[in-house]
């Protein structure tokens, strides 16, 4: 910088400078006998040579400046794309620590849930009544809306968008195989999520470090098609050319609409059942306490006698597992070893004693015996807990 300065004074004071040169030389003239005309040369010549030594300087200094420059770029760009990598990797953390909290949340009302589809798969409790129940739960929805990536052709088949499954992975339902349209319950992302607010600014954050990766899968995808073209009718490497120094928001818009409302019989209608996703009618279930639910008295009856036929098999059926459905074809003779009639009546028999009439009729050791006599009663505890918060008993 200090050379720029000092060559550009130079250039703006030349003609000053070529006067005190002149000046000089006339002075040195009057006391030289050297020709005027051969002084006369020398001046020009020296001017020249001068003017030629500033122009190169100040070419090799813009050349040095250009590099700069451009190294300067160059680790902006690094550092920029450092940030990027680092907050990618953050919020990667934050959507891995909320799925976790989810899979946790889900496993809680694991029991409760199946047991409501069993009810609901036999007919003993109407689908379209879940509203009812669930009437005091909060949802949260996201409406995405903005296009996808650029048009190349008919044929071509553009890679996944990226953020559905991240969406998904907060606890999220997709309302739809393509739809854009996601809702959840306040019980799964409370943990994460304050409120709206804070829920808003997440997805903000997390749309704005995602369309960078589908920006990168989509020239990816060209470059990589290009190289090994299959489809004679698309030119992928003119579109790749085209797209590859192209800035994504050029193309890879985004907007959210985001919203929270009570689910309830007034503002959704379940018109034919199996119409909405399986998930969105789990989602609701899990909303449910099954303490709220009102049954007349008649159709208590009518629950626990289906439920005193509930078996080994149709536990296998809820959770499923190679042994239990083993020790399941030999239901009849285990029970018929302890005395009982009802597969609740198990709860009240010994460990060892339980262990022991699965071991005497099926082909289990003691040691796995035990551990499978433990693991039914189990779930069968699981099961009577909920069954009762129907107001059912089943002793």
């Amino acid at each position: 910088m200090r050379t720029t300065a000092i060559i550009n004074l130079i250039k703006n004071n030349i003609l000053s400078i070529l006067m005190v040169v002149l000046a000089g030389v006339v002075i040195f003239i009057e006391l030289s006998q050297v020709p005027l005309r051969l002084w006369i040369n020398i001046t020009l010549v020296s001017t020249i040579i001068i003017l030629n030594i500033i122009e190169n300087v100040q070419k090799n200094s813009d050349f040095n400046i250009k590099q700069i420059n451009l190294q300067t770029k160059v680790n902006n760009l690094e550092l920029s794309n450092k940030k990027l990598e680092e907050e990618q990797s953050n919020l990667g953390k934050e959507i891995k620590k909320q799925n976790e909290w989810v899979t946790e949340y889900k496993k809680e009302k694991e029991t409760s849930l199946k047991l409501l589809n069993l009810l609901i798969e036999k007919g003993k409790i109407k689908e379209e009544e879940l509203l009812n129940y669930a009437k005091s739960s909060l949802f949260y929805s996201l409406y995405f809306f903005g296009p996808s990536y650029p048009k190349v052709h008919k044929d071509y088949t553009q890679p996944n968008r990226l953020y559905p499954k991240k969406i998904e992975e907060l606890g999220f339902i997709r309302m739809g195989l393509r739809s854009g349209y996601f809702i959840t319950t306040k019980s799964r992302i409370k943990r994460r999520f304050k409120g709206l607010r804070d829920l808003k600014n997440f997805v903000e954050e997390l749309i704005n470090l995602t369309l960078p990766q589908e920006w990168g899968l989509f020239i990816s995808d060209l470059k990589k098609k290009s190289v090994n073209n299959k489809n004679k009718k698309i030119d992928y490497l003119y579109f790749y050319n085209k797209y590859k120094e192209e800035d994504y928001k050029k193309y890879m818009r985004m907007n959210v609409i985001i919203s929270s409302t009570l689910l309830n019989s007034n503002n959704v209608s379940i018109i034919n059942n199996k119409t909405f996703k399986k998930d969105f009618y789990d989602l609701l279930k899990e909303e449910i306490d099954l303490s709220t639910i009102e049954l007349p008295n008649y159709k208590k009856i009518e629950i626990k006698r289906f439920l005193c036929g509930f078996s080994l098999e149709l536990l296998n059926e809820l959770m499923p597992d190679e042994i239990i459905l083993k020790i399941a074809k030999q239901e009849n003779k285990i029970k018929s070893e302890l005395g009982i009639l009802s597969i609740f009546k198990i709860l009240k028999i010994n460990d060892n004693k339980v262990a022991l009439a699965i071991k005497n009729n099926t082909t289990l050791n003691e040691k796995d015996s035990v551990t499978y006599a433990k693991i039914i009663k189990s779930w069968i505890l699981n099961y009577k807990e909920q069954i009762a918060k129907l107001g059912i008993n089943m002793d």
